[in-house]
């Protein structure tokens, strides 16, 4: 009977998170096809990923880790790039089935939904009482700190096992057996699949919990059942990544130096934004973007920084740190998580509203340690901070659930309403709206470039780079449409994203980690004449340019005009003037003024005359409604 209310219980509070991922996120649920959730940014990004891995699936995973459809010809090695493969690959089939960005999108709901779930199975296993689980589930997969992440980085959103794997870890402490060995083995392989970010985070959750665990009960630790058990775990996991992160360990120990770490306290949690309500939020709006001035001044973008927990949050933290010491004694492990946690995501020195106090913080330590490194951004460790929030959190509803019903003398009726006006509150700090949903559109000449058998790839000017804007400005312009929570549009991205459409080799490329001898190449080809130096073609360099644009079978050059002085400063008006007219010269042009680009048909190296879809005979073919992402990108383009 118990199993059984267990299972209602359980179906109910699933259906519940399906319910509030679906309402958070709209209008997601009415664009799944259509557009791509969150913001032009890095979101672009993980798309390319989930049509890159199907594709690399349908060949055997023999190509995943390299490609020549970026950084042609040459290719670039994908070894540190955040393919999400937890993400990518389990949803390849639907990936195949519909198109990227329908993957990219569930992946998206699924996160959501999952991180609540798993949430409320570890809190409900801890406190005993499904109510206040709910409650931590929906702190840890609503928060705004969460819900930023999901805007932009799936990989680091996708932290739905961590509470999963805490789930079998406490498991097996309490009572070890092979099956919650296995458990725990499987649950650790889809975190780190998912994001070897958030794996190399977790290990440190891992190892601190297990210290306090065995400060506390060391006769559950140092076990010989509880090492066999754990071993088999992690042995499991190991097996099951193995062929997966090999490739990554042998580029670290190659010598390699482009893991990179972010500035000193770049997206470091200021203290006071733990007190702020995040500027995605509806109020943020309806107060005349009060909240956005404060995270302005803080260093980073701003939907790194938000890491309020909500003032409701912080009255059920107070409630359960008054409880009695043997409820706290359960507690500790999450309280000595949560606090080392929160210091490590403060950064390097301590920030109070913007101001630097220069009180060195642990964090300094931890981030000259080679393998760590590789979290870059010190406000990460905030997600595990999370766990412990949640998990605190629950305690304190606990009780008051507990004192409501006692207050009250109704057992039933108190603690519900007591639940129901939490959750509001809850809902109320956490509400984000309005949402952005990009839109998965692109120029109707793309369609007639992937339709040029005789094309192999384009070339898109201006190569690569960010094009940036003013932090303290309220919205961005992209595809005739404002957007708002962030401040520059990833040029190379969007190119990668419009690359699942019209699927040719892109000689340029972004990459989360970019080898440095990728940029090399491209800097010693004859394309960075044009490119780059300021000095005008002559005709011996031109012709040799044009011998190597039809020669690696590059069709077309595509010029963004909108782009070029802002992503390359250097670029003058008759600078770019020149290029089109040497350009105009050689190729046939199309001009789309709708999307301010000019597009160059080159030919090959088989004829001097220029091929393409369309001729210098030809007019400009009038412009058409744009073109709907699911037209042509139903499934990976066969080789």
């Amino acid at each position: 009977m118990r199993i059984q209310k267990h299972r209602r219980e359980d179906v109910f509070a699933l259906s519940a998170y399906v319910l509030c991922a679906l309402g958070v996120t709209f209008p997601l649920v009415l664009n799944m096809t259509t557009g791509v959730f969150g913001p032009p940014e890095d979101n672009l990004n993980f798309v390319w990923g989930f049509w890159w891995v199907a594709k690399a699936a349908g060949e055997g995973l023999s190509s995943l880790y390299h490609t020549d459809y970026l950084f042609y010809p040459s290719g670039v090695k994908l070894v540190f790039h955040t393919l999400s493969l937890g993400n990518t690959l389990l949803l390849s089939p639907l990936t195949f089935l519909t198109n990227p960005v329908v993957s990219y999108n569930s992946a998206i709901l699924l996160a959501f939904v999952l991180r609540g779930f798993f949430m409320y199975l570890l809190a409900r296993h801890i406190v005993q009482n499904p109510p206040a689980a709910f409650i931590a589930g929906f702190i840890y997969a609503f928060s705004p700190f969460v819900f930023a992440t999901s805007l932009h980085h799936l990989n680091i959103a996708s932290s739905q096992y961590i509470p999963l794997v805490m789930l079998f870890l406490s498991l097996l402490i309490e009572r070890p057996s092979i099956s919650r060995g296995v458990g725990f083995g499987v649950a650790l392989a889809l975190l780190a699949l998912n994001s070897w970010v958030n794996a190399i985070l977790f290990a440190q959750l891992m190892v601190l919990f297990l210290i306090v665990n065995a400060i506390r009960s060391p006769s559950r630790i140092f076990t010989r059942q509880f090492g066999i058990c754990f071993a088999a775990g992690m042995g499991l996991c190991g097996a099951l990544v193995a062929w997966f992160c090999i490739p990554l360990v042998t580029e670290l120990l190659s010598g390699k130096h482009y893991m990179l770490v972010a500035g000193r306290n770049r997206g470091a949690l200021d203290l006071a934004a733990f007190f702020v309500p995040s500027d995605l939020h509806s109020f943020n709006y309806a107060l005349g973007h009060l909240f956005l001035r404060f995270y302005n001044s803080l260093p980073g973008d701003n939907w790194t920084l938000n890491y309020y927990v909500g003032y409701a949050v912080l009255a059920l933290l107070a409630i359960a740190c008054i409880r009695s010491k043997r409820a706290f004694r359960a507690m500790m492990p999450w309280v000595v998580c949560g606090i080392a946690f929160l210091i490590l995501a403060m950064g390097h020195t301590l920030c109070i509203a913007g101001y630097d106090t220069g009180i060195p913080l642990p964090y300094s330590c931890i981030a000259r340690i080679p393998i760590l490194q590789m979290s870059r951004v010190p406000g990460r460790y905030f997600i595990l901070c999370l766990v412990s929030v949640s998990m605190i959190a629950a305690f304190g509803a606990q009780r008051l659930f507990a004192w409501s019903a006692k207050r009250y003398g109704n057992e039933q009726a108190a603690p519900r309403v007591a639940f129901g006006v939490l959750l509001l509150l809850l809902a109320l700090e956490y509400c984000p709206y309005p949402n952005d949903i990009t839109p998965a559109e692109m120029p109707p000449i793309y369609l007639r470039i992937r339709d040029d058998a005789s094309c192999e790839a384009v070339l898109e000017v201006p190569k690569s780079g960010y094009l940036s804007h003013d932090k303290c400005a309220r919205h961005i312009e992209f595809a005739g449409k404002h957007f708002r929570s962030t401040h520059y549009i990833p040029v190379a991205a969007t190119y990668m994203f419009r690359q699942v459409f019209h699927q040719k080799k892109l000689v340029g490329g972004q990459l989360a980690r970019t080898p440095e001898d990728s940029h090399e190449r491209f800097a010693s080809s004859p394309l960075r004449r044009l490119l780059r130096r300021s000095e005008s073609i002559t005709p011996e360099q031109g012709r040799t340019l044009d011998r190597y644009l039809r020669k690696l079978q590059i069709g077309y050059v595509i010029v963004h005009d909108s782009l070029l002085t802002k992503v390359v400063p250097s670029y003058a008006s008759q600078q770019i003037e020149a290029m089109h007219a040497w350009l105009a010269d050689h190729y046939d042009v199309h001009t789309d003024s709708t999307a301010h680009l000019r597009v160059y048909a080159v030919g090959t190296a088989d004829t001097s005359e220029t091929t393409g879809c369309f001729s210098r005979s030809t007019e400009s073919v009038a412009q058409q409604d744009a073109l709907r992402f699911t037209a042509a990108a139903r499934r990976p383009k066969d080789e």
